[in-house]
């Protein structure tokens, strides 16, 4: 077998932050993964093992949290209002 051919491999610094927050219908786990120069942050749900890139312009997209985390309508609601700090 022939060794792998890679596309791309590069090494960036990164901050984590871990946030918890209980809303009405779902208790969340986040990691929000952020680099230096990148426009958007890897925003990754713990308990879903769901993950999507995003900035505030993707978050405010017509089912674009409902789609990436397979929550419903009111979840993402609630969900977004919470992501808009954080991002």
């Amino acid at each position: 077998m022939s060794d792998p051919t890679f596309i791309k491999d590069e090494l960036k610094n990164a901050q984590i932050r871990y946030v918890t927050f209980k809303g009405s219908y779902h208790r969340y786990d986040i990691a929000v993964i952020s680099t230096d120069g990148d426009t958007e942050k890897l925003i990754m749900d713990l308990n879903g093992n769901r993950f999507s890139f995003m900035n505030k312009e993707k978050l405010m997209q017509e089912n674009f949290v409902e789609h990436n985390f397979n929550i419903n309508e009111i979840e993402a609601d609630e969900f977004r209002s919470f992501l808009t700090k954080l991002l």
